[in-house]
């Protein structure tokens, strides 16, 4: 039996990760999740909310392999705990709010389309709510954070994609306000007391049922 689920549960990993890229867990679509360069070549990920006991007379056969090769990989490594462990609670009402607009970004991401190109460019989304969370009125600001500098036409179609995805953000009654423009960023382009005062949108861990 133990044989058959780990067996069970390699393959279930190895269907997932057909489906995944690097930049796709880069992105933060599942910050439960964690790759390394020596996983990726098996198709295999790390499972950040499992923990498992090995009999060291099992370890002590396997052939160690270093996990990392390079500090960018160890810095990707110490982002993807750190994203696991420190996650914004975002309110429940913008969980409602924000079901069409994640339910968008979860079918479109890693898709052949301008709205999968898009989100596969970025490097984050940043939610900022103004004044703060606990205000009893909020105007929203979303920070669409690109990976790197796109050509000028290049941009101005994603400025187009954040504008359409931001349509998807329901506001209509309650504590939202309104909607700024889209904030289409290089990290670069960002001050620190804009990054500090926005959370980063893990789309894992917010509702996405509605129908898009």
């Amino acid at each position: 039996m133990e044989a058959k689920a780990g067996t069970e549960a390699a393959y279930e990993i190895d269907e997932r990760m057909a489906r995944w890229r690097q930049g796709d867990l880069a992105f933060g679509e599942r910050p439960s999740t964690a790759t390394l360069s020596c996983l990726r070549a098996f198709g295999l990920a790390a499972d950040l909310d499992r923990a498992m006991t090995v009999e060291k007379r099992i370890v002590a056969d396997w052939v160690r392999t270093d996990g990392c090769m390079n500090e960018t990989e160890v810095r990707l490594l110490a982002d993807a705990l750190a994203r696991h462990r420190q996650r914004f609670a975002f309110p429940d009402e913008f969980s409602r709010a924000a079901r069409k607009f994640i339910g968008t970004i979860k079918h479109k991401h890693g898709r052949a389309s301008p709205t999968g190109t898009f989100l596969s460019a970025l490097r984050e989304i940043r939610i900022q709510a103004l004044p703060g969370w606990g205000a009893p009125y909020i105007a929203l600001r979303v920070w669409f954070i690109l990976e790197s500098p796109p050509p000028n036409e290049q941009r101005r179609g994603f400025y187009f994609e954040a504008e359409r995805l931001l349509g998807k953000l329901d506001v209509q009654g309650g504590i939202f306000g309104a909607v700024e423009p889209p904030q289409l960023v290089l990290l670069s382009e960002m001050t620190a007391e804009e990054y500090v005062c926005s959370e980063r949108l893990d789309v894992e861990y917010l509702s996405a049922t509605g129908s898009m």
